[in-house]
């Protein structure tokens, strides 16, 4: 098994009705990328979560840093006019409260931390203690 040291949240810089289907092909047509997915776990309107991409294998999320990340992906991030927005749903947000997906950021489903990738850098943004407070 890989070592796992981010997790890294992103959006799938779509309009909030893209399809996995188009989000897919994106990658495998316009990325390159074949048939390995830029996330481990897609998160739906309604909050469902999506694996796309087993935990041991690694996926191109975050340049540089992939093979120490599993990554998880909103639908959603800009406007109908390319626009970064915050649209996520309520669902989306709640992403941390569900226990779809195991990885070293939980313990007794707890997260324990959660990054994000930006300009190729991976910053922590908040971090858990034992008990599953925010600490940071």
């Amino acid at each position: 098994m890989r070592q796992i040291n981010y997790l890294v949240v992103h959006c799938t810089a779509t309009p909030p009705t893209a399809t996995v289907e188009a989000i897919k092909k994106y990658w495998k047509e316009v990325k390159g990328w074949g048939d390995t997915p830029g996330y481990h776990y897609l998160i739906h309107r309604d909050g469902e979560i999506e694996e796309l991409l087993d935990e041991s294998k690694i996926s191109y999320g975050a340049y540089g840093h992939n093979p120490e990340c599993v990554h998880i992906s909103y639908i959603g991030g800009i406007d109908e006019n390319g626009k970064p927005l915050d649209n996520r749903t309520s669902a989306q947000k709640q992403y941390g409260k569900v226990n779809g997906w195991q990885t070293e950021y939980y313990e007794n489903g707890k997260l324990k931390k959660e990054t994000k990738y930006k300009d190729g850098i991976i910053e922590l943004v908040k971090d858990y203690d034992e008990n599953g407070n925010l600490i940071k």
